[in-house]
């Protein structure tokens, strides 16, 4: 990782909903790369995706916003433990190739990462898991050959189930998409005991903050970063001691606009300083 830029700090650019000129905005805010996500066909099939590409590799050069790292996405995809992800046996192998499209299509970006939010993982020590560990681990094995690496983006899962399943995996490039504002939101383990425990294994950041569910509520509620409880800059600090430098991703889920615009400026700001701190 010596090689690579010292935390560089972007966002996530979703290319079904975004202008390219929104790449200036990503600029002139200080950022240095994004993570593109939702990439489609229109990206990846024939002369027309060529093109598209193509002007936005040019929109990408013009405002010096590198790709270290995408998220995988599916264009059926719902957002319920069997349907969600790579994970369901029903989607997988179609997922698997879609998701191995979208990396070999962001290669030639120099994107190092992929990241994904994998699904409910079957249950331990049964054929169906069994199943799923040797998929993936031949999914992670072909990222491996392309010179990247395989995260799962923290969310539904506790610490313990990606611990184990990572070690059941064995393969060297599998990691974490470290998002400490899930953990909350999914009311799962504190971002400080998941550090403690997989810290060595986190290869990027979402840079998010929010809340545990409130009584009553199923889901917690994000905030603009350093506004929540994840104690974002001392989890940071503590995720450099392990010696992470890898991309820092702001991600603010709420609808474009001023309000998003006006968190996401506050969030480079914030990296920055925080940046300062870590290279001083």
């Amino acid at each position: 990782m010596s090689k690579e830029p010292f935390l560089p700090i972007g966002t996530m650019v979703r290319l079904d909903e975004v202008e390219l000129s929104r790449l200036e905005f990503l600029h002139d805010a200080g950022m240095e790369c994004c993570q593109l996500c939702r990439i489609s066909n229109d990206y990846m099939s024939g002369e027309e995706g060529k093109k598209k590409t193509e002007i936005l590799a040019g929109a990408l050069a013009k405002n010096r916003l590198t790709v270290p790292t995408i998220f995988f996405s599916f264009p059926d995809q719902k957002w319920t433990p069997d349907e969600c992800g790579i994970t369901p046996e029903q989607h997988r192998a179609r997922r698997m190739l879609y998701a191995a499209r979208q990396m070999l299509w962001a290669k030639p970006f120099g994107a190092r990462y992929c990241v994904c939010h994998a699904g409910h993982f079957p249950a331990f020590d049964t054929p169906a898991y069994e199943k799923w560990v040797a998929d993936l681990r031949e999914f992670c094995r072909l990222t491996e050959d392309n010179g990247m690496f395989f995260s799962f983006e923290t969310g539904p899962e506790p610490a313990e189930t990606l611990e184990r399943c990572l070690a059941d995996l064995d393969v060297p490039n599998a990691g974490i998409n470290f998002d400490p504002a899930n953990l909350l939101l999914y009311n799962q383990t504190d971002p400080k005991e998941f550090l403690d425990r997989l810290g060595g294994a986190v290869r990027s950041v979402h840079c998010k903050d929010g809340r545990r569910p409130a009584v009553g509520e199923a889901m917690g509620r994000e905030t603009p970063l350093g506004k929540g409880d994840t104690r974002f800059i001392e989890r940071m600090k503590q995720l450099f001691e392990t010696g992470f430098r890898g991309p820092l991703i702001i991600e603010r889920e709420i609808l474009p606009g001023p309000e998003q615009d006006a968190d996401i400026l506050s969030a480079v700001r914030l990296l920055k300083e925080l940046r300062r701190t870590v290279s001083a």
